[in-house]
C-alpha cells in the first residue's frame, strides 16, 4: 500500500460508526490507538480482534451511546492495555469474549463501569492471564 516501509498515522474523518478488524489483512500493523474522536460508535463488535500489537494511548473516551454490544472487541488483542475508566457502558448488553486471550490486559478503569444493563458476559475475561481489576461492585 505504501511505497516505503515505515510508521504512518491514519485519521478517519466523517461518518464512521463501526470498526471490525477481524476481516482485515492489517491486524498486525495496527499499533497505537491515539484518539477515539467524536464519532458516535454504533458497532464495535470484534473492533480490535487479533490486533496483537495494539497499545491504547488515547486521552479521550469512545462515545458508546448508540452501541449495544462490545462482543469480542479486544478478542486476542494480546498486548492491549489502556485506561478504560470513564467509558459509559451503561447501555451495553453484550460483552461476551470482550477480553478473551488479551493476555496482558490489566483492566485499568473497569471498576468505574456501570454494567446494570449487561445480560451477556460469557467468557469476557477467558484466558486474560494478567487480569486483576477490582470488579466487586458490578
Amino acid at each position: 500500500m505504501y511505497e516505503n516501509p515505515g510508521t504512518y498515522i491514519k485519521s478517519i474523518l466523517g461518518s464512521f460508526p463501526s470498526l471490525n478488524m477481524s476481516v482485515s489483512n492489517s491486524i498486525q500493523n495496527l499499533r497505537v490507538l491515539k484518539q477515539w474522536g467524536s464519532i458516535q460508535w454504533e458497532n464495535l463488535e470484534s473492533a480490535f480482534y487479533s490486533c496483537i500489537n495494539l497499545i491504547d494511548e488515547s486521552t479521550d473516551i469512545p462515545d458508546l451511546s448508540k452501541t449495544k454490544s462490545l462482543r469480542g472487541m479486544f478478542y486476542s488483542a494480546k498486548s492491549f492495555d489502556g485506561n478504560l475508566s470513564g467509558w459509559d457502558v451503561s447501555k451495553i448488553i453484550d460483552m461476551q469474549s470482550m477480553f478473551t486471550l488479551a493476555s496482558s490486559f490489566k483492566g485499568n478503569g473497569l471498576e468505574t463501569w456501570d454494567v446494570d444493563s449487561l445480560t451477556n458476559a460469557y467468557g469476557m475475561f477467558h484466558i486474560a492471564e494478567l487480569f486483576n481489576a477490582n470488579i466487586e461492585n458490578w
